[in-house]
Order: structure tokens, then sequence, then C-alpha cells
């Protein structure tokens, strides 16, 4: 590569950097505009109701609409509203359990408290992932600032929702994983299950790669996660819970509607396309279907194995919003660490992803699909025989066997692509 090339390079990144910082400061800036404005507007009063309710009336009545028509209309009040859209709770019974404390706090001590959480969280997951990545110098402090400024960290922050509940443990899953400690990285996989419809894949993965110690570990925490559930809640409040996702799952029911929470996956654009949304899910059945089969008769990759999964559970979601995508930093620190054309790849999908606010929600979409479709084509290109790849920069790493091997050359390779 010439000076010039590799200058105009530095420059490129510098610029996204700088890009990067300026976008975190505007939105630091809403997020204050946010507060003056009485929290008016962020998801975060249906979680707070629903812990309200939860400490109010036991965990039985936390799935009633009415229920929490009622509790959200409380907090609706401080604000003058006449009128106001339901937000319905469907988050799995154990979250509510893990939020109930902040019902005992005002709303406003609530979303601070819950705010210094998410932001102490993201700390964590940036932290775990520079590590597993082990990225310094220009690198660490680029990842830094790309972090600080992706649109979907940021609406996770100023919605106050739950997504930081799951990136965290799913940080420290991939970094088990990548390292050979299947067993924790089964159990912290169970723990970022706050919203299952976003990693349905990352079980199947333990599965296909027969690792029984991530399963053993994932079906240990899913199973305590059931017990407090059915202790806190009781099979009325449990059946309660079924009795709403069911018929979400194939679109919503009544007065709980979906439609506007899945036009960031593959199943908005079907259910546009096709109308008949059995149809849509069946499609996106299929072509998970599919993803399995390309991890399944390739190599063991650990990295691009964990990033396509999360990429794909994503893209192919039956329901999830804009910040929700926060979890593609997963797939993102896997790509940035890689040979081009990866890293072009990623610079791509995160600079349609903030431009989302801008331009509308199908350039977000076509980011999610364009990524998961990119690690799909490497997986399935990446053969047996295949010694190198452009999505590590060493040998593919199959970490069983070379966790130690050639560890400081990738370390070098990894700064060198930065």
């Amino acid at each position: 590569m010439s000076f010039t090339a590799a200058g105009l390079r530095r420059l490129g990144l510098a610029a996204g950097g700088v890009a990067s910082l300026e976008a975190a400061a505007y939105y630091l800036f809403t997020w204050w505009r946010v507060f003056q404005d009485g929290l008016r507007g962020p998801d975060f009063f249906s979680f707070y109701a629903a812990a309200r309710l939860f400490l109010s009336r036991g965990g039985a009545h936390v799935y009633e609409l009415a229920a929490q028509q009622e509790f959200q209309g409380q907090i609706a009040a401080r604000w003058g509203a006449a009128s106001y859209v339901v937000l319905p709770y469907i988050h799995p019974p154990y979250y509510t359990v893990f939020i109930a404390p902040l019902g005992w706090l005002d709303f406003t001590s609530a979303y601070v408290v819950w705010a210094a959480v998410n932001l102490a969280l993201a700390a964590v997951a940036l932290a775990v992932l520079l590590d597993a990545e082990d990225l310094s110098g220009r690198g660490r402090l680029l990842a830094i600032a790309v972090a600080a400024g992706f649109l979907p960290l940021f609406v996770t922050l100023v919605q106050g929702q739950s997504d930081l509940v799951v990136l965290a443990p799913l940080a420290l899953s991939y970094r088990a994983w990548i390292s050979g400690q299947e067993g924790r990285a089964g159990v912290l996989a169970g723990l970022a299950m706050v919203k299952p419809q976003l990693l349905f894949l990352l079980p199947v993965l333990f599965l296909i790669r027969g690792s029984w110690r991530a399963l053993a570990g994932f079906g240990a925490v899913a199973a305590a996660l059931a017990g407090v559930s059915l202790a806190a809640f009781g099979p009325a409040g449990i059946g309660a819970y079924l009795g709403v996702v069911a018929p979400w799952l194939l679109g919503g029911a009544g007065n709980w509607p979906i439609s506007g929470q899945t036009v960031y996956s593959l199943r908005g654009l079907l259910d546009g396309l096709i109308g008949i949304r059995p149809t849509a899910l069946a499609i996106l059945a299929f072509l998970a279907i599919g993803v399995a089969l390309a991890i399944a008769f390739r190599r063991p990759h650990r990295r691009l194995d964990f990033a396509l999964v999360i990429a794909a559970s994503l893209a192919l979601s039956p329901y999830q919003n804009l910040h929700d995508l926060v979890l593609l930093l997963v797939p993102g620190f896997a790509l940035a660490r890689a040979r081009p054309p990866s890293p072009y790849v990623l610079a791509a999908c995160l600079l349609a992803l903030d431009l989302t606010l801008f331009v509308g929600s199908g350039l977000a979409l076509a980011a999610v699909l364009a990524l998961a479709a990119y690690l799909l084509v490497e997986r399935i290109r990446l053969r047996s025989d295949v010694e190198e790849d452009s999505l590590a920069p060493g040998q593919i790493d199959d970490d069983r066997d070379v966790q130690k091997q050639g560890a400081d050359s990738e370390r070098g390779h990894a700064v060198e692509h930065l």
C-alpha cells in the first residue's frame, strides 16, 4: 500500500471518529432536552408502570391490558396528557422481577437510576468487546468513538430500554465462546435472554457445534429464570404472559399491535410484500434453517459463527425495534478487527444506521440485512480446506486448538488493519 493511500485511510478513520464524537455530543444534548421536557416520550414509562403494577397487584395482573393502561395513565397524568397511546409491556416475567425495585422510586428518580445502570452496562459491554478483540492504540480510541456515536445505543439510553441488559452478558458470552470457555458462554447467553426473539439462533449454534457444556449452562440459567418467574407470578401470571406472546408472535391481537415494531427486520418487509403474516413467518423460519445449515456444514470458526447468529437473529427476528440494533456491536467488533473488505462493509452499515434519523427506517433495514447477508456469504465461502479468510487477522480461529498458537501474530495483524 502506498503512503498516500495509507494516509488517506488514516484521514478517513480520523474523520469517522470525529463525526462519531460529534454525533455523541448531539445525542447528549438531545437527552438533556428530554429531561427538560419532563421525560415525556421515552419508553421507560411502560417499564416503570409494569414495576409499580407488579408491586401493587402482583404478577397475575401485570399482563392485563386494562391494568397496564391504568398504571401508564397515572404516569401520563404528570404531563397533563388527556390521551396517550398505551405501550404494551411484554417482557418476560423474570425481567419484571429484575426491574421491580424501580417501582419504589418516583418516576424521575427511577429514570435516573435506570440511566445510570444502562450507562454502566454499556461501559462493561464496550470494555469486554475491546478486550475480546485485543484492540489498542488508535483502534481502541476509534472503536470507543464509533460506539459512543452509534444511534441504536443512544436510542436505548434515552428510551430507558432493556437492550443493554442483553448486550452486556452477550458480550461476555462472546468473549467466553471465542476463548473456548463454553460452559461460561452458555450461562452468560442464558442471562442475555431478556428478549429471546433477538437471540433465537444462539442456542442453535451451541447445539450445532455439539457444545454440551454451553447447552448445559444455558439450560441451567433458563430453568432458574423459569423458577423465578413461576414463584413470582404463579401459574396465572405465566398463563397471562403466554396468552400475550402467542398472538403477538403471529402479528398482534386486538389492542396489542406489532406492525410498527417489525420495520427493522425482514419480517416487516415480508409482511408488506405478502400481506399474510403466517407465510412471512414460514419464510423467516426457512431462512433461519438455512443459516443453521451454513454453520453446520462449515469448519468451526468461533468469531464468525457467533457474529453470524447474532446478525441473522436480528435480521430474521419476528419483533424488534431500532434500539434493539445495539446488539450489532458484537458482530461489529468481530468485523472491525478483520482484513478488508470486512471493515469497509461494517463502516457502510454503521453509516446507514446512523443516518436513519434523517433518511428513514428503510436505510436501517438495508444495513441490518446487508450485514447479515455479508456474514452468511463469508460463512458459506469458508470451506474446510481454506487456511485463511477475510474475517480474521490470522488463521481460522477454531479456538479449540489455536487459543495459544499464533496469539501474538493475531494481535499484530488486528492493530495493523485498524
